[in-house]
């Protein structure tokens, strides 16, 4: 008797031991090598939103790579096997290969888009890179919006929005005060007026935060406001990369009119547009009258956990179109 449950034992697990290499095999077959490659010079301006997606990638233990240079050549490509999938960040003028080389990876390439399309220059751009095969992913809806009114083939451009990344969410300050910051105030004769505009009201203390990554986001989160100026009246799209993982760490965002249709509908209750300086004052006015109690309420309905459901879709979407 007792061998004989010694055996049923031993195929227990040797069931268990072949399901989990199958599924180990599954994620490897599945599931190509991601490699990232990028502009070492302006990756910090979008590192934030693609380490939000590299964390989605670790979750799901797809293997990835990110290479950062100055020229990417045909030698690199020639080193991957064609279980690759690679995704270009920005454009592709850094990458100088043979046309021989782009014919075998567009099919298994991507570029990520981080231009705001309502400038026509950039949207001829990343439509000669669709026209050329290449899939299209992009952080703003706004955007997407705009191409999807060419009506491109199917499973060719990607709506990936920014994504819960745990190690960007800070433990709540309560008592941090109810004040306001903005990011990089003077960058543009645009953004210069309208803050100091806003800051002649004297309705809320304004302090600018420069920098990039976690030194910025510490100095950021210190207040519960952030003012959003668009860089000029062209730029006009709901600027995602900076201000959604914010939202997340519960900071309101009091912005300039966005595009319509640009800010995400999953956060749109999170944002506090003004049409004009007037407004801007009728709004803070009313914010500032009775700020902790508007900002307990603010936040009432606010789920994390749903967002980053809602948002893990688009990436599954995206991950289930590499394989």
């Amino acid at each position: 008797m007792k061998d004989k449950y010694i055996i049923i034992l031993i195929i227990i697990i040797c069931i268990t031991l072949i399901l989990i290499n199958k599924i180990n095999t599954k994620t490897s077959i599945l599931y190509p090598t991601v490699y990232i490659i990028g502009l070492k010079r302006e990756y910090i301006y979008f590192e934030d939103y693609i380490k939000s997606v590299i964390s989605k990638l670790s979750k799901h233990n797809i293997p990835y790579d990110l290479h950062l240079d100055n020229v990417i050549s045909d030698s690199f490509f020639m080193k991957k096997t064609m279980n690759s999938h690679f995704i270009f960040l920005h454009d592709l003028e850094y990458i100088k290969i043979s046309e021989e080389t782009e014919k075998k990876i567009i099919p298994h390439s991507s570029i990520i888009n981080t231009e705001q399309l309502t400038r026509r220059s950039e949207l001829t751009k990343v439509m000669s890179y669709i026209n050329k095969g290449y899939k299209i992913i992009d952080y703003s809806i706004g955007n997407i919006k705009i191409l999807n009114t060419y009506n491109f083939p199917k499973n060719t451009i990607f709506y990936l929005p920014y994504q819960v990344n745990t190690e960007e969410i800070q433990e709540k300050n309560n008592s941090r005060p109810f004040d306001m910051c903005s990011i990089t105030p003077e960058s543009s004769t645009h953004r210069k007026y309208v803050y100091y505009t806003i800051k002649s009201f004297e309705l809320t203390t304004i302090t600018p935060v420069y920098g990039f990554l976690k030194e910025r986001d510490n100095e950021i989160l210190k207040h519960k406001m952030l003012l959003n100026i668009h860089f000029n009246p062209s730029y006009s799209t709901y600027e995602s990369i900076r201000c959604d993982r914010l939202i997340f760490n519960k900071v309101i965002i009091f912005s300039e009119k966005s595009l319509e249709g640009s800010i995400p509908e999953d956060i749109r209750a999170y944002v506090i547009e003004f049409e004009s300086l007037n407004d801007a004052y009728t709004k803070l006015e009313m914010i500032m009258k009775n700020s902790e109690s508007y900002y307990n309420n603010f936040w009432s309905g606010f789920s994390l956990t749903k967002l980053n459901f809602h948002r893990e879709l688009y990436f599954n979407l995206w991950l289930e179109s590499i394989v």
